[in-house]
């Protein structure tokens, strides 16, 4: 079995904006999705 990763919140919206921007979405509202999916 994977040993689980524990990320910082930092890290994961790091992570989410790239992908969403990668993904198409704009700087701006990709940095408001990134936080919250951090948040989350």
């Amino acid at each position: 079995m994977a040993k689980p990763q524990i990320m910082r919140l930092q890290e994961i919206e790091d992570i989410s904006f790239r992908a969403l921007v990668k993904a198409g979405a704009s700087e701006e509202n990709a940095r408001i999705l990134a936080v919250a999916t951090a948040q989350t």
